[in-house]
C-alpha cells in the first residue's frame, strides 16, 4: 500500500499521461472559524488549466487567473482544517479530485507588491472583432482589505521599477485579446479600444488604452518622463484607488447600500508601445481620488491629487500629469470648445 501511495514525480498527471484542461476547485474562507475549520464560501467551480505540468505552483496560477486575485495570496490546503500544501504530493487522492484553496488577506504589505502582480506582460494581443460567446464571470466574494499606511500609498505615487530576476521580466500569466481596430472614445491623453478575451472558458470585456501623439509630446517634453514610466504609474494609481475604495466599502454600516469599486488595471505592450488594460476613507489629507467616472458602481480611470506635488527627496512627480498640475488644465483648455453648460455657469461670453 505504501508503494502505491508514494509518488516521486514532481507533477501529478492523468492515467493517459496528459494534464487536465480544467480542474475542480472549492474556494474556502481566508480565516478558520472557532472550530479551526475553513468553510466554503461558494460552490465548487471548474477552473481552466493551461499548463503542461499539474504542479502546486501552476494550480495557484490557474486559480489566481480564475478568481482575479494575486497568485501570491493563493493557498492550497490538504483538508478544510489545513495544513497548507508545500508540494503537490501532499494533496490527498480524493475520488472527486477537488482542490481546496483559499486566498489569504494581505498584511501590511507595500503597495508595489500588488502592483507587481498586476503589471505582468500580457502577450499575444490580436486585432480582430471580439466574439459574442462570453460567459459571465462569477461574482467575487467579499474580502476585508488590509490596512496599508498612508506612507505606503504615497510611495506608490513614485515609479516602482520592475525587479529583475536573471535579467528577465517576471510574467505571471498570458492572456489573449481580440481588439477592435477602431477606437470608441478618446481622452486628453489616450484613445480607448474595446477588447475581449478570446478564451471560451473565461471571456471578459476589457478596454485597451493607447497614448495619442499630443500625450507623448507632453509626457516626454513637459513632464520629462517616458511613456513606459507614465503607463506603469497609471497602474500604480489604480492600485491605490482600488485599495482606498475597498477600505471604504469594508467600513460601511448595514443598510448603507451598494458601494463603488475600482476595476483592476494591467500594464502590457501592444504594437511595440506601452498600454494599459483595465478590469471616503481617511488619508490624513495626504491624497484624494478625483475624476470619478464609470458605469453603475464600477469605477475606472482615476486621478489622484496629493498634498505635495513632488517627493521631497527625489523631486519626482507623484502619480501622473493629472495630479492637480497646470499640465492637464492647459491640455484641456487647448482642445475644449465651449458649449451651453459653459454659458450657464458664466465661463464664456459667447
Amino acid at each position: 500500500m505504501s508503494g502505491k501511495r508514494i509518488r516521486n514525480d514532481v507533477s501529478r498527471k492523468n492515467k493517459n499521461g496528459s494534464t487536465p484542461h480544467e480542474i475542480i476547485v472549492q474556494r474556502l474562507v481566508s480565516e478558520a472559524d472557532n472550530k479551526q475549520t475553513y468553510r466554503p464560501i461558494q460552490p465548487r467551480e471548474s477552473v481552466g488549466f493551461e499548463f503542461e505540468d499539474l504542479s502546486l505552483v501552476n494550480i495557484k496560477k490557474a486559480c489566481a487567473v480564475h478568481f482575479n486575485l494575486p497568485a501570491s495570496t493563493c493557498d492550497v490546503l490538504v483538508s478544510n482544517k489545513g495544513p497548507s500544501c508545500t508540494h503537490i504530493s501532499q494533496i490527498p487522492h480524493r475520488k472527486d479530485k477537488v482542490y481546496l484553496v483559499r486566498f489569504v488577506v494581505l498584511q501590511e504589505d507595500q503597495v508595489e507588491e500588488e502592483y507587481e502582480i498586476n503589471t505582468s506582460k500580457v502577450n499575444n494581443l490580436s486585432t480582430s472583432t471580439p466574439g459574442s460567446l462570453c460567459q459571465k464571470k462569477p461574482e467575487g466574494t467579499k474580502i476585508c482589505p488590509s490596512s496599508i499606511s498612508i506612507a505606503s500609498l504615497l510611495k506608490a505615487g513614485k515609479l516602482v521599477k520592475p525587479r529583475e530576476k536573471n535579467k528577465q521580466w517576471v510574467e505571471v500569466a498570458a492572456e489573449e485579446f481580440a481588439i477592435d481596430t477602431q477606437k470608441f472614445s478618446s481622452g486628453a491623453f489616450r484613445d480607448a479600444f474595446r477588447a475581449s478575451t478570446i478564451k471560451p472558458t473565461k471571456c471578459e470585456d476589457c478596454v485597451v488604452k493607447t497614448y495619442n501623439d499630443d500625450a507623448v509630446k507632453t509626457i516626454q517634453e513637459t513632464a520629462n518622463s517616458s511613456i513606459e514610466d507614465h503607463c506603469r504609474k497609471q497602474v500604480q494609481m489604480h492600485s491605490v484607488a482600488r485599495h482606498i475604495t475597498q477600505r471604504f466599502k469594508a467600513k460601511t454600516p448595514p443598510g448603507f447600500g451598494e458601494c463603488f469599486d475600482y476595476n483592476r488595471c494591467y500594464y502590457t505592450m501592444y504594437n511595440g508601445k506601452p498600454v494599459t488594460v483595465e478590469d471616503c476613507v481617511s488619508t490624513k489629507e495626504k491624497l484624494m481620488i478625483l475624476d470619478i467616472q464609470g458605469s453603475d458602481y464600477a469605477l475606472y480611470d482615476p486621478e489622484i491629487s496629493t498634498a505635495e506635488l513632488f517627493d521631497g527627496d527625489t523631486a519626482e512627480l507623484y502619480f501622473c500629469c493629472g495630479n492637480y498640475s497646470s499640465i492637464g488644465i492647459q491640455a484641456f483648455l487647448k482642445s475644449h470648445k465651449c458649449n451651453k453648460y459653459c454659458k450657464l455657469i458664466g465661463v464664456c461670453d459667447k
